[in-house]
């Protein structure tokens, strides 16, 4: 169900749902969200997992990790707010988001996931046999200048892949 307006900014965290989980909106600038359940650890620009809940069909949101990752296929999408657990909040799924990167990501590389929870990286091994899984529907626009942190990423759907 997509929303044509929503009462806050997509930066607002909500106590109770005001929107049905699952509820999607596209702003003015035609960047996408989806609204859901909260994670603990969540902070702005954290990376998270979406499945589905099976008895009612609404999303349920994970810290991204490489071993949520490695487990399954999942459809990502990136924190507006710190959405933590028992709260509720949007989700940005396509357009220019705000996302965590990992020191020193590369302007255009192939995203994968990384060490660091909730994080996205340009480095496919963390060392030894341990290799990231890439994400697709991802593109970094600006190399990070080496501490990490929120930069700009292109998004259309973002996705392990399967």
């Amino acid at each position: 169900m997509y929303l044509s307006v929503i009462e806050k900014a997509v930066s607002t965290v909500d106590s109770t749902a005001k929107y049905k989980p699952g509820s999607r909106y596209v702003d003015e600038k035609g960047n996408e969200y989806i609204y859901a359940l909260g994670v603990a650890d969540t902070a702005i620009g954290s990376w998270v997992a979406f499945s589905l809940e099976t008895t009612n069909n609404t999303p349920v949101t994970a810290i991204l990790t490489y071993t949520l990752a490695t487990a399954t296929a999942c459809s990502l999408g990136v924190a507006m707010g710190a959405i933590i657990a028992d709260k509720y909040g949007w989700y940005q799924i396509a357009g220019a988001a705000e996302g965590l990167a990992c020191a020193s990501d590369a302007a255009d590389a192939l995203q994968y996931t990384s060490g660091t929870d909730g994080s996205l990286d340009d480095g496919a091994t963390i060392g030894g046999p341990i290799t990231m899984i890439k994400i697709m529907g991802v593109r970094l626009v600006d190399t990070d200048a080496g501490s990490g942190g929120l930069c700009t990423f292109h998004i259309k759907h973002p996705r392990t892949k399967s």
